[in-house]
């Protein structure tokens, strides 16, 4: 596999486990969907679409730090 291929997979694979978490801790609240996409500020869709796992990078930090949940990425170049 080649390091453009491997950056990629790490990347989502990282990703993912955030969303994971951000929606246990929203589960956890409890907040549905349609709560946090309306105390954000967005569409239910937009939710639902990174919930399931597309990239939003945006969101997905404004969707943290409304939780308050401080996300760190570390990097490493080989």
């Amino acid at each position: 596999m080649n390091q453009e291929v491997q950056n990629i997979v790490h990347f989502k694979e990282q990703y993912l486990k955030i969303v994971q978490e951000l929606v246990h801790i929203r589960k956890s609240i409890p907040m549905t969907q349609a709560e946090i996409s309306d105390w954000l500020k967005v569409d239910r869709r937009k939710i639902i679409d990174l919930e399931n796992g597309n990239i939003n990078i945006s969101l997905l930090l404004t969707y943290a730090d409304k939780l308050s949940i401080d996300i760190k990425f570390n990097y490493v170049i080989t």
